[in-house]
């Protein structure tokens, strides 16, 4: 009996060995399995990462950064930049190197603003790196810096985007921020192009970070940028700033454009904005508005401009000619609503060249009714209204033009003279080109080239996209232009010896409820002169001008001013 219990005793012992064995196998193949997926892991799926780590503790990598391209206008063979770089010291200094610091504090106050004690608190707050003192010294700081000679203190070069035009042009151009990143205009637009591709120069580094000079090193150089060169005239641009500003000073105005192309070609001859800012001191700007080009970001309701828009399609479609007569009320009633001529009288019986010498909104009206919807918006989409031009900036507007499908009659009624339609300067002045070449859409471009490198020119070709009405309706509506300037509205743009085609434009701002204002408006006035060869297209806007009623009173004396001298500069001889 003894013998059976110390048998079944024995028994459950090494059972309970067996059990013990097997679950340390098991912990030792599943710890042995984890330990090998550990080591694939690591060995081959993060292979690279590993890699590239110790590679990274190894190698040392150094970037070149590259010139910055230029941009620049061409003049009888010569470059004269609008954009280029300099180079500028940069104070710094290591203060566990500075031996001197009370000297050193007082020595260095005078150049960067501050008082001796905050320098000297400044110093001892950290041994080894305290951020630059001041950035862009002159050339006569680091002169007068360089003869301190005092221990601790560097002056580090550094490329910086210069301006030499100061504000010339600064709404094209754009700026370059503190990541040395194009921001806006010309400078936005080609960013990659101007900055290059940085070079790299490869070596190996010991483990306090040091390079190695014996060590092996590879060098990629760095490709600088490509230099951007503008159809701007330097001449016109300055001109046109200078004429532009006194006018929105003159009026306080909120803002104001001019846009000046050839209309053969579609080259941009000058744009200017204002207000303006100076680029090498961008950071000084408040309202981010003044980066932008008005001529080319802000859509507006163009006002009695756009009348010959509709009259150009009209003209076209045989609805009606220069001498199609008609007798007009003072007011006009559509859906309910009356439309009332800008006086609110009848101009009574007009031909259609009168009912533009009077801006008459009635007999617009009219004369849109009978041209139609389907034609109206076709003519709407083929002079490039509702859509990018294409011009070579950043911040373009599309503009808007509503869906004709749910467009009630009143607003259809109002498009035919610029209410209830949104577009940007540069869109309406590609229109007027169409009248002044007979009829073509042209591409505009502020760009004539792009110079690489290694010497190779990209050159913008002219472009006709597609002609938008016949020769004959470019010279009727042509010739009814230059009637409002002698005849109607438009006589402050005449220029002496010169027949001017024009067209006013005065447009109601509408307040935030979406309601016309009647103490704001927007003065516009767009034409192109001389008719018989046209040198120029121009549209000049004036944005809530104060103390004057209608662009025939400011608008239009600006237009004829810069005319007058495009036509002198170019030595157009007198047209009649």
């Amino acid at each position: 009996m003894r013998f059976r219990l110390e048998t079944k005793t024995i028994a459950r012992f090494e059972a309970s060995q067996l059990r013990r064995v097997n679950f340390l196998f098991v912990v030792i193949v599943l710890f042995s399995a984890i330990a090998i997926g550990r080591l694939f892991h690591k060995a081959i799926i993060e292979h690279s990462y590993y890699l590239n780590l110790a590679k990274s503790q190894r190698e040392l990598v150094r970037e070149i950064p590259a010139n910055r391209g230029e941009i620049v206008v061409e003049e009888e063979g010569r470059d004269f930049p609008l954009a280029t770089n300099i180079t500028q010291n940069t104070l710094t200094v290591i203060p566990n190197h500075i031996t001197e610091p009370k000297k050193v504090a007082k020595e260095l106050a005078v150049f960067v603003g501050k008082k001796p004690e905050e320098l000297e608190k400044l110093f001892a707050t950290s041994k080894l790196y305290i951020p630059p003192l001041k950035k862009r010294l002159t050339d006569e700081e680091s002169e007068a810096i360089k003869k301190l000679d005092l221990e601790g203190v560097m002056l580090v070069p550094e490329q910086y985007r210069f301006y030499p035009e100061d504000r010339l042009a600064s709404t094209v151009l754009g700026f370059v921020d503190t990541d040395k990143k194009g921001q806006y205009g010309v400078e936005g637009y080609f960013d990659k192009i101007l900055r290059g591709t940085f070079g790299m120069v490869k070596g190996e580094k010991d483990s306090s970070g040091k390079s190695i000079a014996v060590a092996a090193t590879s060098q990629e150089n760095p490709k600088d940028g490509g230099t951007v060169v503008l159809t701007i005239d330097r001449a016109v641009q300055d001109f046109v700033e200078q004429k532009l500003r006194a006018a929105v000073e003159r009026f306080s105005a909120k803002s104001g454009s001019v846009i000046i192309m050839d209309p053969y070609t579609g080259r941009i001859i000058s744009m200017a904005s204002m207000p303006d800012f100076d680029p090498n001191n961008y950071g000084d700007i408040k309202d981010y508005n003044a980066f932008t080009s008005q001529a080319i970001s802000s859509a507006y309701e163009p006002g009695s401009i756009f009348k010959v828009i509709t009259m150009a399609a009209a003209l076209n479609e045989n609805t009606v000619q220069p001498d199609t007569t008609g007798v007009f009320d003072a007011y006009v009633e559509v859906d309910g609503q009356k439309i009332y001529t800008a006086i609110k009288q009848a101009y009574g019986k007009e031909t259609m060249t009168q009912v533009l010498e009077n801006s008459d909104n009635v007999a617009m009206v009219w004369v849109i009714q009978k041209l139609t919807r389907d034609p109206f918006y076709r003519y709407l989409r083929s002079f490039g209204f509702g859509v990018q031009t294409g011009l070579e900036m950043e911040n373009e507007a599309s503009g808007f033009v509503k869906d004709k499908h749910n467009l009630p009659e009143l607003d259809f009624a109002t498009t035919s003279f610029g209410q209830g339609i949104m577009v940007t300067p540069i869109q309406f002045v590609t229109a007027l080109a169409a009248f002044a070449n007979g009829g073509k859409l042209v591409q505009p471009h502020i760009i004539d080239k792009i110079i690489q490198q290694d010497g190779r020119e990209i050159v913008t070709q002219n472009k006709v996209i597609r002609e938008v009405i016949s020769p004959k309706t470019a010279q009727q509506i042509g010739e009814m232009m230059v009637s409002v300037v002698e005849n109607g509205h438009g006589k402050a743009a005449r220029v002496k010896g010169y027949n001017v085609a024009g067209k006013t434009g005065t447009a109601q701002v509408a307040d935030e409820n979406g309601a016309y204002s009647y103490s704001k408006h927007i003065g516009s006035f767009g034409g192109f002169a001389p008719l018989e060869n046209p040198k120029f297209a121009m549209l000049v806007r004036l944005d809530e001008p104060k103390g004057v009623s209608w662009a025939e009173e400011s608008a239009a004396p600006l237009f004829g001013e810069i005319a007058d001298f495009m036509l002198k500069y170019y030595q157009v001889p007198p047209t009649k």
